[in-house]
């Protein structure tokens, strides 16, 4: 399975890869934290709070187990002015790599792939 997110940006929505989900402990919020100067992100599991994004569960018929992801439209505005990208260009899609304390997903924005179907209610897994 893919670990990492999806930059949705028609649908204002991030896609957070199965694997990152189950490296986290399936939380209900994450935090993304962000380092603009670097163009880094980690991801954590997290109680409810004020940082927190919620995260979206969408089942998926047939044999495709769903997927989840976040609305979040300023955060994805946001984002591409701290990548560089154009916000109404292509979708995006990250790596991540699960971190030594088994708590936290790193994600490199400098490194990316465009994805070529912008489908994005297809789960990336």
């Amino acid at each position: 399975m893919l670990r990492g997110i999806s930059l949705y940006f028609a649908a204002n929505r991030i896609n957070i890869h199965k694997q990152t989900i189950y490296d986290l402990g399936k939380p209900e919020y994450i935090h993304l934290l962000i380092n603009e100067k670097e163009k880094q992100m980690f991801i954590q599991s997290c109680e409810r709070d004020l940082d927190a994004f919620r995260l979206y569960y969408a089942p998926e018929s047939g044999d495709k187990a769903g997927r989840f992801y976040v609305n979040a439209k300023s955060l994805l505005i946001y984002l591409a002015n701290v990548i560089g990208v154009d916000r109404n260009g292509p979708s995006l899609r990250f790596f991540g790599i699960l971190l030594e304390d088994g708590a936290t997903v790193y994600i490199n924005l400098k490194e990316y792939e465009i994805i070529e179907n912008e489908n994005f209610d297809e789960e990336e897994s």
